[in-house]
């Protein structure tokens, strides 16, 4: 799930971002792709080949095929498309599904295509490179087609003092909710569920997981977003806070649109997913729940047949709340529908995620109590480490963020104050993050 570790979080990616901040224009895209190669180099010379022979297929794929898919050459232009999937198919798969590679393959497949619909332009071949090896860029959600891409490059903007704090900000607190909030949550998770394997966890045992992996899912994926958003501020791209605190969402519909909003360009634009919207027709909109629900079942589940269950649970119960009368629901009082809603995720979270480390049915089972209700020996020695990291990510998972600012908008003094406490405060966050991976031995 991570495209760098840490220690290429904390020092080769802010010096990555920094040079190509500061350089002129012409240089950046050259710089970032020297960077997202050097990011394949750290992990290993062969990802490195995958990248460039991913590329290199990519890029001969567009130059041979027509600018068309029809009259006599269509056949050959699908040919190509066919060729082109497979080929970025075998570099993904030799890789072992390595998320840089998936990038790389997803935009070279996508311009094969353009190319075929006459949309595509031959690009050279140091166009394309910059175009597909540009890691950074896809940290923050900012996936284009090459054409778009090309255009974006012209509307960058220069660099500025307030833009380039802004981002750094923005990246500072995406490392403070992966480091002190999402990471130690895994390893409270860890000691236990390790201990009691292959045993049936207990009820408040079962729970506890429960709560704990959803605050590392949630805090890893919001984390990753601010860092992205604030990289894309400070490369010079306008890009809009793209994530809104789904915790105090009254309905699951509401949930998962605040969570989708981020990713609604990179899943509709590049890869062509429907993408589930509430303005969209009610079959249109089963559709798009339904194969998204599936796809995230695929993806993260350790079988078929419970990624597929999963998926068909998770669309039907999103169904069924769009059957029930609006009006119905409204009668119901905020705070319920508020604690229905996250009390829903959690379970089908853990379903999904957690479960998969101590086995489906006997992860399940434990939330319904098979395994008795009293914590585990394991839990307590667990809660005695990590009680204030656990107590930390559940107060981080109200909107402080909206909160703050609407008391600044109330109160001027806390406007004027504010850009004192900010400051410090994101630089707190950094030292202790710091501080916190040194003593954790990851330094």
């Amino acid at each position: 799930m991570f495209m760098l570790d840490l220690k290429q979080l904390l020092f080769f990616l802010p010096l990555l971002i920094l040079a190509a901040s500061l350089i002129p224009k012409k240089w950046k895209s050259a710089v970032l792709t020297v960077g997202g190669l050097a990011m394949c180099a750290m992990s290993g010379w062969k990802l490195l080949l995958y990248a460039v022979l991913s590329v290199f297929f990519g890029w001969f794929a567009v130059r041979c095929c027509p600018r068309t898919l029809t009259g006599p050459y269509a056949a050959k232009a699908r040919a190509w498309i066919t060729i082109s999937i497979l080929l970025q198919t075998g570099c993904l798969v030799l890789s072992g599904c390595h998320l840089l590679i998936l990038l790389s393959a997803i935009q070279a497949v996508i311009c094969v295509i353009d190319r075929a619909h006459g949309m595509l332009r031959i690009p050279s071949l140091p166009q394309y490179l910059c175009y597909v090896c540009e890691y950074p860029r896809w940290f923050g959600l900012n996936p284009t087609d090459f054409e778009t891409y090309l255009s974006a490059q012209e509307s960058r903007r220069p660099f500025e003092i307030e833009r380039f704090a802004n981002g750094l900000g923005k990246i500072i607190t995406g490392v403070f909710q992966i480091v002190i909030l999402s990471r130690p949550i895994s390893l409270f998770y860890q000691m236990i569920v390790e201990p009691q394997f292959p045993q049936q966890l207990s009820f408040s045992d079962g729970w506890l997981c429960a709560v704990a992996y959803y605050c590392f899912l949630y805090f890893l994926l919001h984390g990753w977003l601010d860092i992205g958003q604030g990289i894309l501020l400070v490369l010079g791209y306008d890009q809009p806070d793209g994530y809104e605190s789904p915790t105090f969402s009254t309905s699951l519909a509401e949930y998962l649109e605040k969570i989708w909003k981020p990713m609604r360009t990179a899943a509709g634009d590049i890869v062509g997913i429907p993408v589930p919207s509430a303005k969209m027709p009610a079959a249109k909109w089963f559709f798009a729940t339904l194969v998204c629900m599936l796809a995230a079942g695929l993806i993260f589940s350790d079988s078929l047949l419970c990624g597929l269950s999963w998926g068909c649970a998770a669309a039907s119960v999103l169904l069924l709340e769009r059957i029930i009368p609006q009006s119905f629901r409204m009668k119901i009082p905020k705070a319920v529908r508020t604690v229905c809603v996250n009390f829903i995720i959690i379970l089908f979270t853990y379903a999904l995620f957690g479960c998969n480390a101590n086995g489906h049915a006997s992860g399940i089972l434990s939330l319904i109590g098979k395994g008795g209700f009293a914590l585990s020996s394991a839990a307590l020695y667990a809660l005695s480490w990590y009680w204030v990291e656990l107590l930390l990510c559940i107060v981080s998972l109200f909107p402080l963020r909206r909160l703050f600012a609407a008391m600044t908008r109330k109160y001027a003094i806390l406007e004027k104050a504010g850009t004192v406490i900010v400051p410090v405060m994101q630089l707190s966050m950094l030292v202790l993050c710091i501080m916190y991976l040194v003593a954790s031995g990851v330094y």
